[in-house]
């Protein structure tokens, strides 16, 4: 299953009330910002939980059985999707990250940067334009 260009509709999670959700959009997800989101669920599930569930994964994972396992429930599935986007869990569709998301720089970020950059150039030739009217009226003595 691929993230990008997904068309669904939110539907709520009994395993996780407060899933994060995506809409239909053109673009794909971008991985940090992904997993910020889901670092929601195994702070929901608790450490303990997680890591009990981890172990069943990965025995899984071990016997060759992991896309058996997500099956199981969706709490399964939702282990596993948690694991796999921080890259402690194989795809069994063979899905590498890369493919599912945008591994790039959030735009907002990219967009602060050049915000900052651009104060700093402004800041900057002010400067310049101010020593140089300075040096220029400068009295003789």
């Amino acid at each position: 299953m691929s993230v990008k260009n997904i068309q669904a509709l939110c539907v709520p999670s009994a395993d996780w009330p407060s899933m994060p959700c995506v809409g239909p959009q053109e673009e794909k997800i971008n991985l940090e910002k992904w997993r910020q989101a889901w670092d929601g669920y195994y702070q929901y599930k608790g450490e303990d939980w997680m890591e009990m569930e981890k172990a069943e994964m990965d025995a899984a994972i071990i016997n060759g059985t992991l896309a058996e396992w997500q099956g199981l429930s969706e709490a399964n599935y939702n282990v596993w999707y948690y694991y796999w986007i921080n890259g402690k869990a194989p795809n069994p569709s063979g899905i590498s990250l890369e493919e599912g998301f945008d591994t790039s720089i959030p735009n907002e970020t990219l967009f602060m940067w050049i915000v900052i950059v651009s104060v700093i150039i402004a800041i900057g030739a002010a400067a310049v334009l101010v020593v140089r009217k300075s040096t220029r009226f400068k009295i003789k003595s």
